[in-house]
């Protein structure tokens, strides 16, 4: 008579098992050892067999025997996933084996870590035949104190069979503390090569001036330009055959060490060298501007500097200022006389639009030079907001205020300027609010003063 190891075991199966495994024979075989067979799976089983294919094949199909078994352990029902072997081993030993080594779920968890470190080793023996590929694994990409990431993209397109070469500069950081640093660069011989090269300049990581001095020296040979001038020369097209760099835009971060105090100046700069309005207008559509609108841009620019080098000339004689000042009053109230006209009559022609763009820019003017004007009043100075040097005005801050006619003034300039920021609705906001603050204080003087200059000198600064 066989020992009873199977007592209060329920057994079941996954499915056909090989050899002499058949239902009948695990029933019988089972039943002898005082244990139990079920032909389906339920909730009474205790242990269920079956092999490694059927446990792969069945642990992510729903309503499988291993599915279920997987769900209840997870609700914590004791169950076994057991490979058959236990089984078999069992009843020729007459000997209940130990469950350990047969749990598939222990086992193929075991074998997923096991595969799972063969890849990775795997992955170190391919970069180990790369000497110039950098450990992932160790280093990230550095990024600066402005926000820019030191991983960046120049190219250059071959005019003859159009292929674009590229290659891809980093700049590494450790993880590491004290940090390291090591400067790769890939290289792409035209667009889609699954194979491209790798290079590094030094052999191990190091300190981070002699790594950013390999990259800079690198792009300045490639590019043809300085590090610190990749912004200002932007689209310089007086290098051909050179890589090209484009920086990022839309208000990201350029990266720091770069010519003129910032980036704004630099875009600023770069413009300028390629005969561009500063800033370019954002249309209507929303889309790229057009040639009319770099026009309209740009004699709205002129019209504002030929107006504040009259300023700037009159300021260095009283009289010619006092003159100055007293036409730039009655050439304002004459032209929103010949506005009210131009209303009621209507333009349709192109030329006339241009003529009220440049109107409506030299009331703006008008009033951002009096507002420039009033900046020192009763020997009080107030704060350069943009960038431009203030007037002095020998009189009183009551007679200035009502000069401006700050509401009227301010809400045409406000009119003025929305088509060329319109679409700028945070700037619009700000526009606003500092329209409503500096109309609901014009009892006191000075913050009247200090609120429209703001925003005068923001329209100034809009263009």
């Amino acid at each position: 008579m066989p020992p009873q190891i199977f007592k209060g075991c329920v057994l079941a199966c996954a499915g056909s098992l090989p050899g002499q495994l058949t239902p009948e024979n695990v029933k019988r075989w089972t039943t002898i050892r005082k244990g139990t067979f079920l032909r389906t799976f339920d909730d009474t089983v205790t242990h269920l067999l079956c092999t490694r294919e059927q446990f792969e094949e069945q642990r992510c199909v729903k309503d499988t025997p291993v599915k279920k078994a997987l769900d209840r352990g997870k609700n914590e029902t004791k169950i076994f996933i057991l490979h058959c072997d236990w089984f078999e081993f069992s009843a020729s030993q007459n000997k209940k084996l130990p469950v350990g080594e047969y749990q598939l779920k222990d086992r193929w968890a075991y074998d997923t870590a096991k595969q799972r470190e063969q890849r990775r080793i795997a992955q170190g023996n391919r970069n180990a035949e790369r000497p110039n590929y950098i450990n992932t694994n160790l280093f990230h990409v550095y990024r600066d104190r402005v926000g820019f990431y030191y991983q960046f993209p120049i190219h250059r397109e071959d005019t003859d069979t159009g292929d674009e070469e590229r290659y891809e500069i980093t700049l590494w950081q450790s993880n590491a503390l004290p940090h390291l640093y090591q400067c790769t660069v890939k290289h792409l011989r035209r667009k889609g090569d699954n194979r491209p090269s790798f290079l590094n300049f030094t052999p191990c990581a190091g300190k981070f001036w002699p790594q950013l001095k390999y990259m800079m020296d690198f792009f300045q040979k490639k590019t043809g330009i300085e590090w610190e001038d990749r912004v200002l020369c932007y689209n310089d097209e007086s290098r051909p055959g050179k890589f090209i760099y484009t920086p990022p835009m839309g208000g990201k971060p350029v990266g720091t060490r770069i010519s003129g105090d910032d980036a704004e100046e630099c875009w600023r700069l770069n413009a300028q060298r390629r005969g561009l309005p500063w800033p370019t207008p954002v249309p209507e559509n929303g889309g790229s501007a057009t040639a009319d609108e770099c026009t309209i841009a740009g004699d709205a620019a002129e019209v504002l500097r030929q107006h504040q080098n009259n300023l700037d000339d009159a300021d260095d004689d009283s009289d010619c200022k006092d003159e100055a000042m007293q036409s730039i009053h009655s050439s304002r109230y004459a032209e929103k006389d010949g506005n009210d006209d131009t209303e009621m009559t209507g333009i349709d022609s192109e030329t006339d639009n241009r003529n009220m763009v440049e109107e409506k820019l030299t009331k703006d003017t008008d009033a951002h030079s009096l507002s420039s004007s009033q900046s020192s009043v009763g020997d009080s100075s107030i704060g350069d907001a943009g960038g431009l040097t203030p007037m002095t005005v020998d009189c009183s801050a009551d007679e200035l205020l009502g000069q401006m006619e700050l509401d009227t003034t301010m809400e045409e300039v406000a009119v003025g300027q929305r088509s060329f920021i319109k679409d700028d609705k945070n700037l619009l906001a700000r526009i606003d609010m500092a329209v409503a603050q500096a109309r609901n204080r014009t009892h006191d003087a000075e913050l009247a003063l200090i609120e429209a200059e703001r925003v005068l000198f923001g329209f100034a600064h809009a263009w």
